[in-house]
């Protein structure tokens, strides 16, 4: 039963601050697009945003952040179609809702396509908070950060956390796996390994950037899935993350994956959804989804 009257204030506790969504992906998708372009083979500038470029089917090829700082003219998502196609790769790139809408007037006008969806989710953290997964983990799930100057720990991280993306009992390339090791190394990335026993069953990393978390890269290992594991390494970074300073965690899935309705049983909430648009042609090298 509801005992508050319409003409009486609301009582303060049932009072919710808003979020701002806008700000929020002003600093998220910043901070990606400048995370990428410290990993990638190599990158540009491109309106607001970077463009990386790689080896064929690298998961940083294409554009980022753009649009999100003013008006992109045609010419420059023309050079952007230019850097990426004359290397042979797709054209692609993933465009936030609050661009401004000269960028998708450009990529309606050089024929893109959409090619999926990712939604982005946001979680308060609070200091001193301890977060706990709903689902008891294997009771030997021991989950610690990865040391960067152990080659060995980095090497680990980085095949399990590809094999999420590979097809079941295949060895990701040489190049996917550099790219990986680069991640897991970066400064203001925190790399995690699942261990039971010497086996590492699940990887996952996040980058703390002042008050914002934002957790990527999460993969289990087919025959440990179902069991909690994803759980338990999501509480571990967010646990991590408040530790650290972080006010609020974003993370990224696409539509009804099991990232998505772990983010939910964890407090997380939607704040925008992404597109990712792409121009096929051919010859060229889509990337590896």
């Amino acid at each position: 039963m509801n005992d508050h009257r319409p003409n009486e204030p609301i009582p303060s506790s049932k009072v919710f601050e808003p979020v701002d969504f806008r700000a929020l992906a002003a600093l998220e998708e910043r901070r990606e697009w400048r995370g990428v372009s410290e990993v990638a083979d190599e990158f540009v500038p491109f309106a607001g945003g970077m463009v990386g470029r790689g080896p064929a089917g690298a998961w940083f090829n294409g554009a980022r952040g753009a649009g999100m700082s003013g008006p992109v003219s045609r010419d420059e998502v023309r050079g952007f179609i230019e850097y990426l196609e004359g290397a042979g790769i797709e054209p692609r790139i993933d465009v936030c809702p609050f661009v401004d809408p000269s960028l998708l007037e450009a990529l309606k006008a050089e024929r893109f396509a959409l090619h999926n969806f990712e939604s982005v989710f946001h979680r308060r953290l609070e200091a001193g908070e301890r977060v706990d997964s709903p689902f008891p983990a294997p009771r030997e799930l021991r989950i610690a950060a990865v040391d960067p100057k152990n080659d060995a720990e980095v090497e680990d991280f980085a095949r399990t956390a590809l094999q999420g993306f590979m097809p079941d009992d295949t060895d990701p390339p040489e190049s996917f796996l550099r790219s990986s090791m680069r991640v897991a190394r970066h400064p203001r990335t925190v790399a995690i390994r699942a261990m039971i026993g010497e086996e590492c069953v699940g990887a996952g990393a996040m980058e703390v950037d002042g008050e914002l978390a934002a957790l990527f890269g999460v993969s289990v290992r087919k025959a440990h899935r179902n069991k909690g594991v994803q759980l338990a390494m999501l509480a571990w970074r967010l646990n991590e993350a408040a530790r650290r300073g972080a006010r609020i965690a974003t993370i990224g899935s696409r539509p009804g994956v099991a990232t998505e309705r772990n983010a939910q049983r964890m407090g997380f909430a939607a704040a925008y959804t992404k597109v990712t648009l792409v121009r096929p042609g051919p010859g060229l090298a889509p990337n590896v989804d």
